[in-house]
């Protein structure tokens, strides 16, 4: 029992809640059947046309359908359970991975249904699963329980991409992909198994809330930075969440230095979340939010110099590992904006929805931005670095947010202070 203590205070697992932990299970199926698929749709798209701007459109298209599908997932989620949207997220990959055996050499005609699809299932996913990080973690282990998340999600980013890269090197023509999707079924398969077990998510109310939500949303001043925070976020993450693997992919066709890079990123976000989760405190969290732009922006203008495949691979491992930071900083501020906000207990998954449309929409932004500047590496470069640097603004939003939260908890416990007094 003591080793099994000692073991789970290394890997920041000790504040858990042991139900979070068996719905982590769903989680981490999740994560490794989309990890093995996710990045070769898009090599695939170029290795079909030809064209890295097909990979832009069904990017942006997954990005501007996936707040929609939130808003679908939340009303299913309250008015049957966690369970059934859980159920249809793990049904619509597998009808994907369906369409991908049925017409995979003619895949680029199909880019928005494809799209629509993994938008569906990304979102239904997401959102039941951050409903349930919200239910199942407090502010006192918040940090911890998404610098675990963010610890699981890195170690499965760093072994499934590269198997998938491996795997399709060792084929010819597309036959690494049916092999790769033919996996991601398999696993998809397990996880809806893993469903079936899964403990039960509750709501105060079967009915949407979304009038409520938006009513705090634009009373509340910290929910109107949050918003635009959101926004701002998505600028950057919209485009970087993918964008440096087809850089990589335009310089050399390879599936497996795609799968390479992302084992740096792997590394990256593993060491990255270990770090985060024992550094980042309500004390310091916006003054490593700072850190991690300021290194982010530098890394990004360093490119101007050189642009081949070691620096795109290094910058990929510097990006993995302060935006990990960001992530997790940001994910923590919203869900303590939710239980700090009056009336916002209970609207998790109403606030979280509101969190993708301000995220969808920022990275539709960001992509547009990058698509219409000229082909070039120098503009290229540019388009990084303002976006890069736009999350300055981000995190002086932050900033007034926790100095509100601190103000308000004061305020607080002056006021409990009063009340015992008298």
């Amino acid at each position: 029992m003591a080793k099994n203590s000692r073991l789970r205070q290394m890997l920041g697992m000790e504040g858990l809640n042991p139900d979070f932990l068996k719905v982590l299970q769903i989680y981490l199926c999740y994560l490794i059947f989309t990890n093995l698929h996710t990045m070769f749709i898009n090599t695939l798209f170029i290795k079909l046309t030809g064209d890295s701007g097909v990979t832009m459109f069904y990017n942006t298209v997954v990005s501007i359908l996936g707040p929609f599908f939130t808003v679908a997932t939340v009303a299913c989620m309250r008015r049957f359970s966690a369970k059934f949207t859980f159920t249809v997220a793990i049904a619509d990959f597998l009808v994907m991975y369906v369409t991908f055996f049925t017409v995979m050499n003619r895949l680029d005609d199909f880019v928005v249904l494809i799209a629509f699809l993994a938008a569906m299932g990304q979102s239904f996913f997401f959102i039941t699963y951050a409903n349930a990080v919200s239910q199942f973690s407090s502010e006192g282990n918040t940090d911890q329980t998404v610098s675990f998340m963010a610890f699981a999600r890195g170690i499965v980013s760093l072994a499934m991409p590269f198997l998938s890269g491996f795997l399709i090197s060792r084929f010819e023509g597309l036959t690494g992909y049916y092999v790769v999707f033919g996996l991601s079924a398999a696993v998809a398969a397990v996880a809806m198994y893993k469903v079936v077990r899964m403990p039960r998510i509750t709501f105060n109310s079967q009915k949407t809330q979304y009038k409520k939500m938006a009513q705090i949303a634009v009373r509340s001043p910290l929910w109107r930075m949050f918003v635009a925070s959101e926004l701002i976020k998505g600028f950057r993450s919209g485009v970087f969440n993918f964008f440096l693997n087809i850089l990589l992919f335009r310089i050399i066709q390879s599936e497996l230095l795609v799968g390479v890079n992302n084992v740096l990123v792997g590394i990256s976000a593993i060491l990255a979340s270990w770090v985060c989760g024992r550094l980042m405190k309500r004390e310091n969290r916006v003054k490593l939010l700072h850190i991690s732009v300021s290194v982010l922006v530098a890394t990004t203008a360093s490119l101007y110099w050189r642009m081949d495949v070691t620096t795109i691979l290094l910058f990929s491992a510097v990006n993995s590992f302060f935006g990990c930071w960001l992530d997790n900083g940001y994910t923590s501020m919203f869900y303590l904006s939710v239980k700090k906000t009056p009336g916002g207990q209970g609207l998790s998954g109403e606030f979280i929805t509101l969190s993708q449309f301000c995220m969808g929409f920022g990275g539709a932004a960001g992509m547009a931005v990058i698509s219409m500047l000229p082909q070039t590496t120098v503009a290229t470069i540019t388009g990084l670095l303002v976006l890069g640097a736009s999350q300055y603004i981000s995190n002086f939003l932050m900033k007034t947010m926790q100095r509100q939260m601190d103000k308000t908890d004061a305020q607080r416990g002056g006021e409990r202070v009063d009340t015992i007094a008298g």
